[in-house]
């Protein structure tokens, strides 16, 4: 154990110094490009590791994106951004302070080195954010500058210290100089404001009575006082003490009415706060006041000098008081938090006729939360008035103490209202050990106290008084049946929801038949699909279509899954409301489904069904463009038909929009029927599998067909528009080879036979799977929809979605290049994996085959059975030329089978391998196969600021630019590289190895390019775009000062690495010399 714990630690200790080499290894031109191409990040991880990346190049970073800031509208947002952030980051707590110095020396320098004013004031904001008093000689001269003057001074004033004041008594007399020495607060500059009292500006005026304030001292009170009232409070609020009797004076003259309520209340806090108990007469004369905020003031300011005295004084006085002012008095008494004090908050208060009294004296008493407290409100509950029972419920449910005995102990005495608020606050404190009480109240005689009682039980259920409460429900009148429901799924909540449907079921099946559907709200409630089913099917049995509708939207599955249940339904009921009610609620489920199961009803001799139906389609298809195909066109010139018949409110926009449709449909065919529900046109019985058959002459394989056919006719069949398979025979398969397609198609497997089995094939490959999830035995627990035959990818579901056996199921498949994707009843249960040859595991999924439907000795029946064709680009072939010459093909465009490595973020789409970073955007795609001399080709189209690269004799692991080679892919034009890029850094150099001589072959952003690498021994030559823009011997050793031992290696993987840029790769081929 000893041994295997040292190796771990020595690799990862490896790890670790690999990695801080390989960033070592990385210039400051490379650390800022990959910045400003990631930059804004799009999360916080990456931001730090590209902030603390920034922070390494130090100075000569912060002077690069300096470099990319203009005044004249070509200024680079990244770096702004960048420099905008680097100061967030040292700013933060936790920062050490050399590093926000080091930073705000940097960013001087800058200051220092542009001549543009706009990006000096840029750099003076900067500092005023992380500068501190060795930034004060950098911003000094800035004051006189007439441009730069106002964010210098600001940056000074935030600076701040004893340096900052004499800068600002030196500087130009400007609005930011005044403010800047009032927030600085120094006396030093009494003497300057003062005489701009007398001699300032309409601007200057204001702005000194204000500095004034913050920094003068008792000698300029007699000038403050001639100032405006609320810089003289301000001023008054630090200087008083130095002079009370003066201030005193003023003081009271300020409070007095006439003086706006801002004034008066500034200046009573003050005053209180300077004479205390001796303005005790005032406070008393202030509760009488009509302004409020003025009664408030005074109350707040005797906290200052609290005292059982002030209390009895403020007390003595309430029953002279208004109610408003009452309501101040006893909010101000709750604030205390006295509970020698809660006598004189609730009587004679809790009994005023002024609710909003009563309402302030409770809730005084719950903020005391004193050991009376309960006592007091629970008294409450004896007043008939439904209000102030409400209101003694609300304080009491947030009272601490033993609240529930309190309520017990006036319980006999309550008014009904008291009761029914005492019945729910046992219920809200979950007082089981009163549950004897509530079943009690559940025959008062009073009904309002009854129908309390049965809401507390939900909350003072015991999970071992179940059967009472089952018996009160099959006994009670109907006025208590929910409460009566949600007491008992209450008394089960410590069970799993699977576990209350059994206790559930197991109790209904001991009801008497006419008490049986008392369960049906309870079974609901559990939320499992077991209940879904047991009730759908009883609803459907009882006609009940409403409480089916209710059922299935309260259960609110998949748009798909709706359908299902909803077409069920339509199979039982045929009267034209039933109908209506049942096919409304597809309009909103977005499942093309929905639009299959409203066909038929489009032909119906009910108007109202026909134009449901009509409506649905039309919703659907037109929100839905993807669902165009030719049933869709064939079933929306129905639609517009019965429209033009209709007669309601805007149907002549619904008119219009339909025709919109049908004049604009796109020129695919959309999805096919493939199945036409009468005959088996365009399907065949299966001969072999595709290997086999390839190795069949035609006359062979035609004989085989017929052979199968037969067999294959015999036991698929047509019953009721459904495709049949009777439990015999093998697979049926579509005449049709499909590419790329999605595919929608209903399948039901019958509780007959000794197997519920079946599955899809694609494009003649086993199979999405279908399967009785009862047989565990060979694990098909895990649910129908995956990928049975797959052995490195994933071959199960994500999670069981499957309907009860003998139950309708829905999928949508998608197939693109070797991915599938499934969604079984609207789950999504496979998510875009790999399907694998299972005829021939060393090679991909074949690019094209059949359909079938698999033949596994049960039956299974199949409808809408619908296929849209995807556009797929035929995959890359070689040239006649490169064919002759040996080379091969790395990737077509249809599959990344000979690549491992990052295939999240490197993946196939329309036959580009496409490149998106997610996260933090690393991760690198590399060859399957090691090469060592050899002839690479492709393609490649970038994004502005893309950085990628193609690695060679590459390991695989580390960064392949050191470990091995790497030949950039950079959109050198781009600001964000310039002008910082070093020679070897250009596209197509090899990385600090052999800079390209040729920078102007590399076309713009958004076309496409083809490079050639050429590698034998130590020379290596890069040609873009018909032109040699690289080429070298590495034999020569690199010229970046930096060490790479890949030169050394002669073979390894070929690779594109991941620098967090978007790009496309296309038409990749190679040449082994």
């Amino acid at each position: 154990m000893k041994k295997t714990l040292s190796i771990i630690l020595l690799i990862l200790l490896n790890t670790t110094f690999s990695l801080y080499a390989q960033d070592a290894q990385r210039t400051a031109a490379t650390k800022v490009g990959d910045a400003l191409n990631q930059l804004p990040a799009a999360n916080e991880a990456l931001f730090s590791r590209l902030m603390e990346d920034l922070l390494s190049t130090g100075e000569e970073g912060v002077l690069m994106l300096a470099q990319r800031l203009k005044s004249d509208g070509t200024s680079l947002p990244q770096a702004e951004y960048a420099l905008d952030g680097l100061v967030q980051y040292v700013t933060r707590s936790g920062v050490e302070e050399s590093v926000r110095a080091e930073v705000a020396h940097h960013y001087a320098i800058a200051l220092e080195k542009t001549e543009d004013p706009l990006i000096k004031a840029f750099f003076i904001r900067q500092l005023q954010l992380l500068g501190s008093s060795e930034s004060l000689s950098i911003l000094a001269p800035y004051m006189f500058s007439k441009e730069l003057a106002g964010p210098a001074i600001q940056a000074i004033t935030a600076i701040g210290g004893p340096t900052a004041v004499n800068l600002l008594l030196s500087a130009p007399l400007r609005a930011e100089t005044i403010t800047g020495l009032g927030q600085l607060g120094s006396p030093l500059a009494e003497k300057l404001l003062i005489s701009l009292t007398k001699t300032g500006n309409e601007e200057q005026l204001p702005l000194a009575w204000q500095a004034l304030s913050r920094c003068g001292t008792i000698a300029a009170f007699d000038v403050m006082e001639q100032g405006p009232q609320y810089d003289f409070l301000t001023y008054l609020e630090r200087v008083a003490m130095d002079d009370i009797k003066k201030a005193t004076r003023s003081l009271r003259s300020l409070v007095k009415p006439g003086n706006e309520s801002q004034v008066r209340c500034f200046a009573l806090s003050l005053l209180l706060k300077l004479q205390q108990e001796k303005e005790m007469r005032t406070v008393l004369r202030a509760l009488d006041d009509p302004d409020r905020s003025y009664r408030r003031t005074a109350l707040e300011g005797v906290c200052t000098f609290l005292s059982p005295v002030v209390n009895s004084a403020v007390m003595k006085k309430m029953k002279h008081l208004s109610a408003p002012a009452l309501t101040d008095v006893l909010n101000w008494l709750g604030e205390q938090r006295n509970p020698a004090l809660l006598p004189y908050m609730a009587d004679p208060w809790l009994a005023h006729e002024n609710l909003e009294v009563v309402e302030a004296s409770a809730h005084a008493i719950l903020n005391t939360q004193g050991k009376q407290s309960p006592q007091i409100l629970a008294g409450m509950l004896i007043s008939p008035d439904p209000r102030k029972t409400d209101l003694a419920l609300e304080c009491l449910l947030a009272s601490e103490g033993d609240v529930v005995q309190a309520v017990l102990d006036v319980y006999p005495h309550t008014s009904t209202a008291g009761k029914t608020t005492a019945l729910a606050l046992l219920g809200e404190r979950k007082s089981r050990d009163n549950e004897p009480l509530v079943l009690e109240a559940l025959t008062d005689p009073v009904q309002e106290v009854r129908l309390a009682a049965a809401r507390a039980l939900t909350g003072v259920a015991h999970p071992d008084n179940r059967e009472t409460y089952f018996r009160l429900l099959e006994n009670s009148p109907k006025e208590l049946t929910q409460s009566l429901q949600q007491a008992i799924l209450a008394s089960l909540s410590g069970h799993a929801a699977e576990e209350q449907y059994d206790i559930l079921m197991a109790r209904m099946e001991k009801a008497d038949a006419g008490l049986k559907p008392l369960y049906y709200a309870l079974l609901a409630g559990t939320g499992t699909k077991r209940a879904v089913d047991f009730l759908s099917e009883r609803y459907l049995e009882e006609g009940k279509v409403d409480a089916y509708i209710a059922l299935i939207n309260e259960w609110n599955p998949a748009g798909a899954q709706k359908v299902i249940y909803l077409r069920k339904a339509l199979e039982r009921f045929d009267s034209p409301e039933h109908i209506v009610a049942l096919l409304r609620p597809m309009i909103n489920t977005g499942a093309f489904q929905a639009m299959v199961a409203s066909a038929p009803y489009l032909d119906h001799d009910n108007p109202d069904v026909a134009l449901t139906a009509a409506m649905n389609i039309y919703r659907l298809a037109v929100n839905n463009r993807e669902f165009n195909g030719t049933k869709t066109t064939e079933w929306m010139e129905k639609v517009l038909q019965i429209l033009e018949k209709a007669d309601y409110t805007d149907n002549i926009y619904d008119i219009r929009n339909v025709r919109n449709y049908l004049d604009g449909l796109p020129v695919d065919r959309g999805f096919e029927l493939i199945f036409n529900e009468k005959d088996l046109e365009g399907w065949q019985g299966l001969v072999g599998n595709p290997i086999s058959r390839s190795k069949m002459d035609p006359k062979e394989l035609a004989k085989a067909q017929k052979e199968a056919d037969k067999i294959a006719f015999s036991q698929w069949v047509i019953e009721d528009g459904k495709l049949l398979f009777l439990g015999k025979g093998d697979n049926l398969c579509t005449k049709k080879a499909y590419g790329d397609f999605e595919m929608y198609i209903d399948w039901l497997l019958y509780p007959e036979g000794p197997e519920a089995d079946a599955g899809i094939y694609l494009r003649g490959s086993p199979q999405v799977q279908i399967w009785d999830t009862a047989r565990v035995h060979v694990g098909a627990q895990v649910g129908s929809g995956g990928l049975y035959n797959n052995v490195k990818n994933l071959s199960t579901p994500s999670h069981v979605a499957d309907n009860r056996l003998g139950e309708w199921n829905s999928f949508f498949i998608r197939m693109e290049g070797e991915r599938v994707t499934v969604y079984l009843n609207g789950e999504l249960v496979v998510d875009n994996v790999v399907m694998e040859n299972y005829w021939d595991r060393s090679q991909p999924v074949f690019p094209e085959g059949a359909i079938e439907l698999q033949a596994h000795g049960s039956k299974v029946a199949y409808r809408d059975i619908y296929v849209r064709e995807l556009d797929r680009p035929q995959p890359f072939t070689l040239s006649a030329e490169e064919e002759a010459e040996g080379f091969e093909i790395l990737f077509d465009g249809t599959t990344l089978h000979q690549w491992t490595g990052n295939k999240t973020d490197y993946f196939t789409r329309d036959g580009i391998l496409e490149v998106r970073p997610s996260e933090q955007g690393f991760g690198d795609l590399y060859t399957v196969k090691e090469y060592d001399d050899f002839i690479f080709r492709f393609e490649f189209k970038l994004t502005p600021g893309a950085n990628n690269g193609v690695g060679i004799r590459s390991p695989g692991t580390g960064d392949a630019a050191y470990e091995g080679m790497e030949i950039q892919i950079l959109d050198h034009y781009d600001p964000i590289y310039q002008p910082w890029l070093l020679d070897y850094q250009y596209h197509g150099s090899v990385y600090g190895v052999i800079p390209t001589h040729n920078r102007d072959a590399l076309r713009p952003v958004g076309e496409w390019n083809q490079q050639e690498i050429y590698v034998k021994g130590t020379y290596i030559r890069v040609t873009l775009n018909g032109e040699v823009i690289t080429e070298g011997d590495i034999s020569a050793g690199p010229i970046d000062g930096r060490e790479h031992p890949g030169l050394e290696r002669t073979g390894g993987k070929i690779g594109f690495l991941g620098h967090g840029s978007r790009l496309w790769l296309r038409h990749i081929r190679i040449k082994e010399l």
